[in-house]
């Protein structure tokens, strides 16, 4: 099962039980972030310093804290609402 949406990385071991041992689940935010990791390292942009940010379509504040649950740590600086750009 191809978990399409980042937001199921989350949830996908609820998924995993429900569907037992036979189902192979395969995130698309777990290809993303090795994706991403690859694209750093062959360009020489890990370890250097940088910042956190994080910006959200949605209600920037419960983002905020939502996150800060799923992170265990209280975030750097508060979420940012960005607008929603129309296709």
């Amino acid at each position: 099962v191809l978990l399409g949406c980042t937001l199921y990385g989350i949830i996908g071991p609820a998924i995993a039980d429900y569907l037992g041992e036979e189902t192979r689940l395969v995130s698309a935010s777990v290809c993303g972030a090795a994706q991403l990791a690859q694209y750093l390292i062959v360009n020489g942009l890990t370890g250097g310093s940088g910042e956190e940010r994080l910006l959200v379509s949605g209600d920037a504040a419960a983002f905020t804290g939502a996150a800060s649950t799923f992170l265990g740590r209280p975030l750097a600086r508060a979420a940012e609402q960005v607008p929603v750009m129309a296709f």
